[in-house]
């Protein structure tokens, strides 16, 4: 299977603009930057989609989240690593999901003390919210298909 690539250096948040397109069964991993001293969000150093998990290279870096398009972790998923690290309070900031997954998170599971969850239905950690903290097999009604941006951190 191939591996659609790309890489965005210096972007601020999750761009949109450079995320690879995805087809049916697919899996994506995405890395974040920590957040950084005068910035307001994680950068994204790198997103990859495949329909074979196996050569996205999960785990090569800290693995901080998992989005799942549906409830239970079921349906396609994308892998949200850290380069710094685990979470800590400052934690990583994901200012837009990107238009894969632009309204599609019904589900997701943290790891490495990422167990706060900030979701939001605008880009920018703005608009109407949750705090979870821990896995959630279902976001519930109100943010169901509607996350925009993230931020996570530790407790």
């Amino acid at each position: 299977m191939a591996v659609l690539s790309s890489t965005v250096l210096g972007a601020t948040s999750a761009s949109a603009e450079t995320e690879p397109a995805k087809p049916s069964g697919m899996h994506c991993r995405v890395v974040l930057d920590r957040v950084q001293p005068g910035e307001e969000a994680s950068r994204v150093t790198s997103r990859t989609c495949s329909t074979d998990r196996a050569e996205l290279g999960i785990n090569a870096k800290t693995l901080l989240m998992t989005w799942y398009e549906h409830s239970n972790y079921n349906g396609w998923s994308t892998y949200v690593e850290g380069d710094w690290g685990p979470c800590d309070r400052v934690g990583y900031k994901i200012l837009d999901t990107g238009n894969t997954w632009r309204n599609m998170i019904s589900s997701f599971k943290v790891w490495n003390s990422c167990d706060n969850v900030h979701a939001y239905q605008e880009t920018n950690l703005k608009g109407t919210n949750m705090w979870y903290h821990g896995n959630r097999s279902y976001v519930g009604d109100t943010m169901n298909d509607k996350i925009r941006s993230i931020w996570i951190q530790s407790s």
